[in-house]
C-alpha cells in the first residue's frame, strides 16, 4: 500500500479508507475492465448484421480497448490469478461470461454453415482468445500501427479463422523465381586452354 501511496497524491490512510487490502484494489480494477469490455462487446453484438461479422466485431473491440489501456490489460490477463476465495470466484465467473459470449458467436456461425460442423467451437474460441490475450504483450505504442489498426486486423483474421479462409489482402504472394544463368559451353574453356598452350609454345 505504501508503494501505491508514494506513486500517487493519496495518503496510505486514505487508500485504506476505501480498500481493505491490495486484493480489493485488484478486484476493483478487474471489475472496471470487465464492465468496459462487456459493454463494448454488447455493442458489437447488436451492431453487426451477420454472425461472422459479429465475431470480427467482438475481437476488434476487445483488442482495441486493451491496447489503449495496456496497464489494465496486463492486470486483467496476468495478475487476476493472485485473487483468492470469493474474489477469485467472482473473477473466474467474469472470464467465463466473456468466453461464453465468444463461443456463442462462433456457435452461431457454425449453425449457419460458416464453420465446419466437425470443428470444435471451444478450441476455436480459445485460439482466438489466446491471440487477443497476448496482443498487449508485443504491442508497441510507438510502433507503426495504432490500437485501432491492430484491432481491425485481428477482427479480420478472427473472421478468416472461423470462415476457414484468408481474405485476399492477407495472402502473401510468392516471390517470382530468380532467372537462372545459362552455363557457358565447356568447349569455350577448352578452346581458350588450347590458345594458351599455343602461345606458350
Amino acid at each position: 500500500m505504501q508503494d501505491l501511496a508514494d506513486a500517487t497524491t493519496v495518503t496510505k490512510a486514505a487508500i485504506y479508507y476505501y480498500y481493505a487490502s491490495k486484493e480489493a484494489i485488484l478486484l476493483d480494477i478487474l471489475a472496471f475492465a470487465d464492465s468496459e469490455v462487456i459493454s463494448l462487446l454488447n455493442e458489437a453484438m447488436e451492431s453487426s448484421a451477420t454472425p461472422l461479422v459479429r465475431v470480427g466485431g467482438l475481437v476488434e473491440s476487445h483488442v482495441t480497448w486493451y491496447l489503449k489501456h495496456p496497464d489494465i490489460a496486463r492486470v486483467a490477463f496476468r495478475d487476476w490469478s493472485a485473487l483468492t476465495g470469493e474474489a477469485l470466484a467472482t473473477q473466474v465467473e467474469r472470464r467465463r461470461r466473456y468466453s461464453r459470449i465468444m463461443r456463442d458467436a462462433i456457435e452461431e456461425c457454425k449453425s449457419t454453415g460458416l464453420l465446419s460442423r466437425g470443428m470444435n467451437t471451444l478450441l476455436v474460441a480459445n485460439f482466438i482468445n489466446g491471440a487477443v490475450a497476448t496482443s498487449n504483450v508485443w504491442f508497441d505504442p510507438s510502433g507503426p500501427h495504432s490500437p485501432e489498426q491492430v484491432g481491425a486486423s485481428f477482427g479480420e483474421m478472427a473472421m478468416a479463422v472461423v470462415a476457414g479462409k484468408l481474405p485476399m489482402e492477407l495472402v502473401i504472394p510468392r516471390a517470382p523465381a530468380k532467372p537462372t544463368r545459362a552455363r557457358r559451353p565447356a568447349v569455350r574453356s577448352s578452346v581458350r586452354n588450347m590458345e594458351v598452350a599455343d602461345e606458350a609454345e
